[in-house]
């Protein structure tokens, strides 16, 4: 198993990524699961462990940075563009059809927490990706508005109106923060997000606790579940009962709609438990068992 930097072209600008490609004796082309982070995460926070899991099993995998993120290119800074995040999608998958030793019919795609719904939506529209997983996925921008705490409301709307009136005449953005101390202000004002930033981000990483609030306004109008039924592909869908980051019904409703959904769920787990130790063991250890099943690596001569 190798693994190097690669860049994407997308839109305005390069996705920073990185290729893993597994042994491959027998010469022929193997799948590739594409990959990339939740809400504001970027690719050093833990994704090289699943990714050279999948790489250590016989599939190539691409990890990337999201416009405006981590490594990728894109000004201002921190700007959830959701538009944006789809092309950047659509483009790493462009570029899995298209990279040496790779079998173009068969691209796996990943999504963690709010990529889980970004995977959703672009199963939806290529018809031809191989198999899908979500984990932990973010699947109803509306049910999750409904689930944030009405003290925090009426400024978070009033802070994403500011940063929107900003763009509009070209100012820099406004920010505020992700995480937050409990009984503080941010986005996911949740006290295991906070406890668990230093569990998932690494020393020297790129993420940053902020992001453009403009994103709030559009939240609740982000719905992958709706498109639930276009996934045709196998998708594997991974809940976490008692997290206390997103609610999980919609998640399940997902599995129950999509013509080939499959429901895994994980009692006692929280949102960022399974990213290392024993959760991250037994969740990574389905994946690979249904890929098994659904993409395999192994082609006839």
């Amino acid at each position: 198993m190798a693994r190097r930097d690669i860049k994407i072209r997308t839109g305005d600008g390069d996705l920073a990524a990185w290729l893993y490609e597994p042994a491959n004796d027998a010469g022929r082309p193997v799948p590739c699961v594409v990959l990339a982070h939740g809400f504001t995460g970027v690719r050093d926070m833990q994704l090289d462990r699943p990714a050279a899991r999948f790489a250590a099993a016989g599939y190539a995998a691409i990890v990337f940075d999201y416009r405006h993120f981590g490594d990728s290119d894109g000004q201002p800074r921190q700007l959830l563009d959701l538009r944006k995040q789809y092309e950047d999608w659509d483009a790493a998958i462009r570029f899995a059809r298209g990279a040496e030793g790779v079998d173009p019919k068969r691209i796996v795609l990943w999504g963690t927490s709010f990529s889980g719904g970004h995977v959703i939506d672009a199963a939806a529209r290529d018809g031809e990706i191989a198999a899908a997983v979500i984990q932990a996925p973010f699947a109803d921008g509306l049910d999750q508005v409904l689930r944030t705490k009405k003290t925090l409301l009426p400024r978070l709307v009033l802070d994403a109106w500011r940063d929107q009136i900003r763009s509009w005449t070209r100012r820099v953005p406004f920010y505020i923060p992700v995480a937050c101390p409990p009984g503080g202000y941010a986005v996911l004002a949740v006290p295991h997000v906070w406890t668990s930033i230093p569990v998932v981000v690494p020393n020297g990483s790129t993420w940053r606790n902020e992001v453009a609030a403009r994103l709030l306004l559009r939240l609740g109008l982000h719905r992958p579940i709706a498109r639930s039924k276009e996934v045709t592909c196998p998708l594997l869908v991974q809940i976490l009962p008692d997290e206390t980051v997103l609610g999980t019904t919609p998640a399940r409703r997902v599995a129950d709609r999509a013509p080939h959904g499959e429901l895994r769920a994980y009692d006692g787990l929280d949102h960022f438990d399974i990213y290392q130790g024993e959760a991250f063991e037994q969740l990574n250890a389905d994946q690979l068992e249904f890929l098994t099943r659904t993409v395999s690596t192994i082609t006839a001569p």
